[in-house]
C-alpha cells in the first residue's frame, strides 16, 4: 500500500518527532515510483515505517490518505466494494481491524465452535 505525503505532512511528522523535515524525508519516505515529484512513506517487511505491531507511531500526524482509510466517505468508494482488501490490510491497520470488529458487532455476527451463526 502506497501513502503519499505532502511536504506539509512531513512538516507534521517531523514536529511530532522533533526532527528536521529532511530527516524525515531521507529516513521514512521514498520518491513515488509513479511520479518523482512527489514522496511517499517509507515501507519496511511489507508495513508502513511508522507502524510498530499494531500501533502507529504518528497517529497524531498521520497523512491524509492515512485518515481516510479505509475510504468509506459518502461519494466515493465503499468497503463494501472492497472488503476483501479490508480484510487483507486489517491485520497491518489497527483502525480497519476495529472498524471490521466493530461492524460484526452491530451487524449481530456470533461465532460458536468455528461455525458462523
Amino acid at each position: 500500500m502506497t501513502v503519499e505525503v505532502t511536504e506539509a505532512e512531513i512538516e507534521a511528522i517531523a514536529a511530532h518527532f522533533n526532527m528536521t523535515a529532511d530527516e524525515v524525508r531521507v529516513h521514512h519516505t521514498d520518491p513515488d515510483p509513479d511520479d518523482s515529484r512527489t514522496r511517499v512513506l517509507r515501507n519496511e517487511k511489507k508495513a508502513c515505517t511508522f507502524l510498530d505491531g499494531n500501533q502507529c507511531l504518528i497517529y497524531d500526524a498521520r497523512p491524509r490518505p492515512c485518515r481516510q482509510f479505509p475510504h468509506v466517505h459518502v461519494g466515493e468508494h465503499t468497503l463494501g466494494s472492497r472488503i476483501e482488501s479490508a480484510c487483507l490490510h486489517s491485520s497491518v491497520c489497527p483502525i480497519l481491524y476495529n472498524a471490521l470488529e466493530e461492524y460484526k458487532h452491530q451487524s449481530g455476527y456470533h461465532e460458536r465452535g468455528g461455525e458462523q451463526l
